[in-house]
């Protein structure tokens, strides 16, 4: 199956040049026979062709393109020559003595490497000869590997690269370090680069720690690394995003209670105003459960003598959004509001409780936020005088009976029938 994904890759990409061209083509049986036979001569091994293309590249400014080329490959003309002077910089190569007019130029280059021109983009013409050529570059000169890691922040940040070519050029980067690398250089690179804060190192950082949580042998110890490092409060803000976002894509997607858990840390550890909150209530508006064990998380840290200051403050946030408001009124989510009733002034919780309070809510949403204020007046009180903002006369006279049966200690009895 891995093979028939890499030929049909393969036509993908060959379809895709035929039509960079031409306008208003129609695919026809032909066509499509003539990419599966050029497909088929490019899924060859690619290990002859780098050497090849090593061995002829012998020059300092022809290996930077050339390396180049295969970090970046779908990249643009300026992008790639932008890349190479990166890496000829970083490794304190001489400047060219030749004049300009006297270099030689794409062509030549593209020519010694064995490279394709499509439109203003390089490629490789047979698959897999990019990847090769980064591990070839990774295994057969290891003395470049902090050199490569050194520059890939600048690397990733070139303006001209799109998200795509940006995300594929980290993946590789990461796939590289993860193969030989110690935990130890891997930790100081994803903390390195992240506190760096700029798009290219934080798009580095994330990229590598996205693999390593999924990866089969190193993910457990990883993620405990991700858990332990959510609840400190002195993180970097850009270590902060990148463990925010590692959480909500890919743990999100596979490790769904993990990432619940280590969200919430971060949320709990996060300055006001950052985006762990954000990401904890995106997850549990697009995950049924998510809610759920985040509830029953917030209820006992909320009920425990040693709370934590900003549960509460996260617990009114899924209160503050409309889409998770009703799912509040549960076992657990009631159990939050009776500590928000509890501790907090009326002016924070108000605002999000107005719409459970409203003309609109049932008698049994209103007894259970009443039942949960208990006996505390300021909250009674301003259970009422929210009821009273929100609608007509007739409503808060509902609410106010409700209160007045809830905090009555014996109960109601029903009025007497008498005859016309």
């Amino acid at each position: 199956m891995r093979e028939v994904a890499r030929l049909a890759h393969a036509v993908v990409r060959l379809r895709r040049r035929h039509r960079h061209g031409v306008h208003h083509i129609t695919d026809t049986p032909e066509l499509f026979a003539e990419w599966c036979e050029k497909a088929l001569s490019t899924l060859t091994d690619p290990q002859a062709a780098v050497d090849a293309i090593v061995g002829k590249a012998t020059k300092a400014h022809e290996r930077a393109f050339c390396y180049a080329t295969a970090l970046l490959e779908g990249a643009r003309t300026d992008t790639v020559h932008a890349a190479a002077r990166i890496l000829t910089t970083a490794t304190a190569t001489p400047a060219d003595p030749q004049p300009l007019l006297e270099q030689n130029g794409t062509h030549h280059l593209l020519r010694t490497i064995r490279a394709d021109r499509d439109g203003d983009r390089h490629t490789f013409a047979q698959q897999e000869v990019a990847e090769a050529l980064c591990r070839h570059l990774w295994s057969d000169r290891p003395d470049l590997r902090g050199v490569l890691l050194d520059c890939t922040p600048q690397l990733l940040a070139l303006p001209a690269l799109d998200t795509r070519e940006r995300e594929t050029a980290a993946v590789r980067v990461a796939e590289l370090m993860t193969g030989t690398e110690p935990g130890t250089v891997l930790r100081q690179r994803v903390e390195a680069w992240a506190e760096q804060g700029t798009d290219g190192s934080l798009t580095a950082a994330s990229a590598l720690l996205d693999r390593l949580v999924q990866h089969p042998r190193l993910g457990t110890a990883w993620r405990r690394w991700i858990y332990d490092r959510a609840g400190v409060q002195t993180l970097t803000p850009g270590l902060r995003r990148v463990l925010t976002g590692v959480c909500a894509t890919t743990m999100a997607t596979r490790y769904p209670r993990s990432a619940l858990i280590r969200l919430h840390r971060l949320a709990a550890s996060e300055p006001e105003g950052q985006g762990a909150t954000g990401a904890l209530l995106t997850h549990v508006r697009e995950d049924g459960q998510a809610l759920h064990h985040l509830l029953n998380r917030l209820s006992r840290r909320l009920g425990a003598p040693d709370r934590h200051p900003r549960d509460l403050g996260i617990f009114l946030a899924v209160a503050a959004d409309r889409d998770l408001l009703a799912r509040t009124v549960t076992t657990d989510g009631l159990s939050c509001w009776r500590s928000v009733f509890r501790t907090a002034a009326p002016e924070r919780w108000r605002s999000a409780a107005a719409p459970l309070l409203g003309p609109e809510a049932d008698g049994e949403t209103l007894r259970s936020l009443i039942a949960a204020a208990g006996r505390n007046h300021p909250a009674l009180n301003a259970v009422y005088l929210t009821a009273v903002e929100s609608g007509p006369p007739a409503h808060a006279h509902r609410v106010l009976r409700l209160i007045c049966d809830a905090r009555s200690p014996h109960p109601p009895r029903p009025m007497e029938e008498t005859a016309p």
